[in-house]
């Protein structure tokens, strides 16, 4: 009769380590692969957003809000993607409202105009916003559509601004792509 005892310590501790070292060799890939994945849901919800506000500035001649859903409920807040009873508007632009599942990390994320020129700007403008688009070093007073995405981490900000941005230039304070710690700002389009 065969003596069937199971597996010794030593094997046991084997696979272990391969195991461990299997998992110390993938999980930074992994890390990166979704990284990669969330950057490219950024850069491409960036081109479908360019395309809307571009649209709606073309039919009504101002810039569109589209704040988080969740927290602005109501077509006021949502000019891209909502019926508007303003005559020139022929959207929706976007196929759904915008929401938290929008931004990458599940957070705040608005859409908004910027112009110093309030009628230019429908239902909200942010007036003290500044790009250094021309990458020169001084902010430009710039008019046009701004896309925010709060709790954006930085090392996802760095990939956005080197896709959309390319290199050169102080990453987070110069370009359309702009990032302060706590929100990633993106200059949609320009007046």
């Amino acid at each position: 009769m065969k003596n069937n005892r199971g597996f010794t310590l030593i094997e046991l501790m084997v696979v272990m380590a391969i195991i461990g070292l299997l998992a110390s060799v993938l999980t930074p890939q992994v890390g990166s692969l979704i990284d990669r994945g969330k950057t490219a849901k950024i850069v491409s919800a960036v081109k479908n957003l360019e395309t809307a506000e571009l649209a709606h500035y073309n039919d009504t001649g101002f810039f569109a809000t589209e704040w988080d859903y969740f927290e602005s409920p109501g077509s006021y807040y949502h000019a891209l993607s909502m019926n508007q009873t303003y005559a020139v508007w022929q959207g929706p632009y976007l196929p759904k409202p915008w929401n938290y599942s929008d931004n990458v990390v599940n957070q705040d994320t608005d859409i908004g105009c910027i112009n110093p020129v309030s009628s230019q700007c429908k239902n909200f403008a942010w007036n003290a916003a500044t790009f250094d688009l021309d990458r020169n070093g001084s902010a430009e007073t710039t008019t046009g559509a701004l896309l925010g995405y709060s709790g954006i981490p930085s090392n996802l900000a760095q990939r956005v601004d080197q896709i959309l941005d390319g290199p050169g230039g102080t990453w987070n304070t110069q370009g359309k792509v702009e990032w302060n710690g706590a929100w990633l700002f993106i200059h949609l389009i320009r007046d």
